[in-house]
């Protein structure tokens, strides 16, 4: 993350997240970032920076943060999909949007059943329906490095004819 202040106070800080989603910021200490958004981590640097900088409590200095570079992890999406292979991104990408990394479901893989591999174990396992039906979040994991997601092949289909009426 990139931490700058400016106006009374003038500072710029690159640091780096660690594993545990804490920053040491020095003059002020170790800060506990996880499961913030950028805006609330903000909020939060400000009220905590704020006591060893006062300018940005009286509202004469400013603070921006912003995100550097982003970690990057290696992951594998196998199965049903478009392109399976490899790859490289960033670790802050959801599940759902791994797929379009793959190019997409193919039209013999279900979205059912998704399955969601690490160490050789089966942490979660998806059903993307009730997120493209009905909006519903689907899943909050966070990807890691080697992570392996799999497409499974559709079980069993139906096939309708005429005006279908959903409720």
């Amino acid at each position: 993350v990139v931490i700058s202040v400016w106006g009374e106070v003038e500072l710029r800080h690159e640091l780096v997240i660690n594993r545990q989603g804490q920053i040491f910021i020095p003059e002020v200490g170790l800060i506990n970032s996880a499961g913030l958004s950028v805006n609330k981590l903000e909020s939060k640097l400000k009220n905590i920076m704020g006591k060893s900088y006062s300018s940005l409590t009286k509202g004469k200095a400013f603070l921006d943060l912003s995100i550097g570079k982003l970690r990057s992890i290696r992951v594998f999406v196998v199965g049903d999909v478009q392109s399976p292979g490899v790859f490289t991104v960033p670790a802050a990408l959801s599940v759902f949007q791994l797929l379009f990394y793959a190019g997409g479901v193919k039209e013999t893989g279900s979205l059912r059943h998704i399955k969601l591999v690490r160490n050789d174990e089966v942490i979660e396992q998806l059903d993307f329906y009730d997120f493209l039906l009905k909006g519903q979040k689907y899943s909050n994991i966070h990807l890691q490095n080697n992570d392996i997601l799999l497409i499974p092949t559709v079980n069993k289909r139906i096939s309708l004819s005429g005006a279908v009426h959903r409720s």
